[in-house]
């Protein structure tokens, strides 16, 4: 089976996040939480040290998921501080609208609100249509992804692969009706994030506190 060919990758390659990402995974859809919460767990503060947000934040939905009820309203708060204090690997391109950079620069409750509404998406290994890819963004997390652009009324073009930490997202500048079509070519993951809520997010963090000061340049 999967799993059977999957453990002795985690023990040979125990800072492997993805394998060992995905390894919790098939132990949560085949029954087996105890051990798919064993690796989420083990994720979290390996995550850490290797200044990897995106699969720490995937470690902890997953988790969530895991354990609905022992959720702590502080979780990704404590995350946004983990990774604030750790400042190796963090990607500074924001080509897609996104990066480790950008999120960790928002104050914590605003980090918090991103996160809470982020979502991990498990495609199957079928081609499918999203007519949502001019308002995400996607961070492949396992896996391998191809991806391609489809046009109102045509065939998809601009195809691309998305290999693990890949980012794929449209172009902001396409017409509101282009598709994302994505076909997965292994068992992948991506972790899903609201564009126009990081948009807002950035926006009133930036914005200029009520009452400020307004005092008039001499």
């Amino acid at each position: 089976t999967s799993l059977q060919i999957l453990r002795p990758l985690v023990e040979q390659q125990p800072d492997d996040l993805g394998t060992r990402l995905l390894f919790g995974s098939l132990c949560l859809t085949t029954d087996q939480a105890a051990r798919a919460l064993v690796q989420f767990e083990k994720i979290l503060p390996l995550a850490v040290g290797q200044g990897d947000l995106y699969r720490a934040l995937g470690a902890q939905k997953l988790l969530d998921r895991l354990r609905p009820a022992a959720t702590h309203d502080k979780r990704f708060v404590a995350i946004h501080q983990w990774f604030s204090a750790v400042r190796k690997r963090r990607g500074n391109s924001t080509s897609a609208g996104i990066s480790p950079a950008m999120l960790l620069e928002l104050p914590p409750a605003a980090f918090h609100r991103i996160a809470e509404a982020c979502t991990i998406e498990e495609p199957g290994l079928e081609a499918r249509d999203l007519g949502d890819g001019g308002d995400a963004v996607r961070v492949v997390l396992y896996g391998r992804v191809r991806w391609s652009v489809v046009p109102e009324g045509e065939q998809s073009m601009l195809e691309a692969v998305a290999n693990p930490l890949d980012i794929v997202a449209l172009a902001p500048e396409l017409p509101a009706r282009t598709r994302l079509r994505l076909a997965p070519e292994l068992p992948s993951a991506c972790l899903r994030f609201d564009l126009a809520l990081l948009r807002a997010e950035r926006e009133n963090a930036a914005a200029p506190p009520a009452g400020g000061d307004r005092r008039t340049p001499a």
